[in-house]
């Protein structure tokens, strides 16, 4: 009510006024209004006051809600843990949050206005190829995409990049929003799980294979024996004493080949292959559990793209949990 006076008394001193204000209307409800005050001059001299008021009710609310949206939009980034960075459709920085600069030790100073395709966090062999250049000539969003960046120090983050459109009050694109997620950790985590699983497996594997390797070292001691006694063909002795160690090679190899740790790599494989390779570690603990186990495959079973130690791992999960229900079985069957 004072700056109303205020601005009624400069109108009335021979300046024109313009402000914006509320009033309450007669129903109770306040309307905000855009005022206009205009002096009356006769002969020189001010004898009154004109105004005119004009109802922005609908245009003040609306801009109040997009000042809000605004604000709540910016306390996200500024808050946000993850590294949050805009960018424009000249393919320039335009904003980075404190996270950012947390985690990759670069200041806003040294990123805003850099190009694309000079930021340094990001690997040159992300940025050879003009169809992989961080990721932007899509405009479809990307989530949680798996990838690297660089900090200043040069360590290297494994990093959850995703990528949105960013779009103006008219509703036309002009730049994105790109989110880093630090998985390095996670990542890391996830490895020694991995191993800790195999490990365990390969630990509750050792009894059946003990015996899966004594069996056929007790045929070739057999042989030794019957050899030193001169008894028998000797050549076919050798056959099956060099079969018999195959096979414990085999075995040896399958559990080595579990227990180590291995990078994940996702390549084409027979899952036939896959399969029998992991029933010749399965064999002998089948056969203690009065479980016989028979495949059946398909003609023309195409390749799987997989990582072949994971894909073992599950089958052999599979085969163990089979091996257990049907011993299970066989005991509620006999309580009965």
């Amino acid at each position: 009510m004072e700056q109303t006076i205020a601005f009624y008394q400069k109108a009335a001193s021979g300046v024109t006024q313009r402000y914006q204000t509320k009033a309450v209307h007669k129903n109770g409800s306040v309307v905000y209004v855009d005022v206009t005050n205009m002096p009356i001059i006769i002969n020189d001299e001010v004898v009154g006051v004109y105004g005119v008021a004009k109802d922005i009710t609908d245009r003040y609310l609306e801009q109040d809600e997009l000042r809000k949206t605004k604000e709540r939009l910016e306390s996200f980034v500024r808050n946000n843990a993850d590294a949050i960075w805009v960018i424009d459709l000249e393919e320039r920085v335009l904003e980075i949050n404190p996270a950012f600069e947390t985690m990759f030790g670069w200041t806003k100073e040294e990123i805003l206005g850099v190009h694309l395709y000079d930021l340094p966090f990001i690997p040159p062999e992300i940025l050879a190829d003009k169809r992989q250049a961080v990721e932007m000539d899509q405009q479809k969003p990307i989530l949680g995409l798996e990838t690297v960046r660089y900090r200043k120090d040069g360590a290297v983050l494994d990093v959850a990049f995703s990528k949105f459109p960013v779009y103006d009050a008219e509703g036309k694109m002009d730049g994105w929003s790109v989110i880093l997620r630090d998985i390095t950790e996670w990542k890391k985590s996830q490895l020694m799980l991995q191993n800790s699983e195999k490990s365990t497996v390969a630990g509750q594997l050792a009894a059946g294979i003990a015996h899966e390797i004594r069996n056929p070292i007790t045929v070739i001691k057999g042989f030794i024996y019957l050899m030193k006694s001169g008894f028998g063909d000797k050549e076919e002795y050798f056959n099956i004493m060099s079969s018999e160690c195959e096979r414990i090679e085999q075995i040896l190899t399958e559990l080595l080949v579990l227990a180590k740790p291995h990078p994940s790599k996702v390549e084409p494989r027979d899952i036939r292959l896959i399969m029998m390779q992991t029933i010749t570690l399965l064999h002998t603990q089948a056969i203690m559990n009065n479980v016989e186990i028979v495949t059946e495959f398909q003609q023309g079973v195409p390749v799987v793209y997989c990582d072949e130690n994971q894909m073992k791992q599950v089958f052999i999960n599979f085969m163990k949990n089979a091996i257990h229900e049907r011993k299970r079985d066989r005991f509620r069957l006999y309580g009965e």
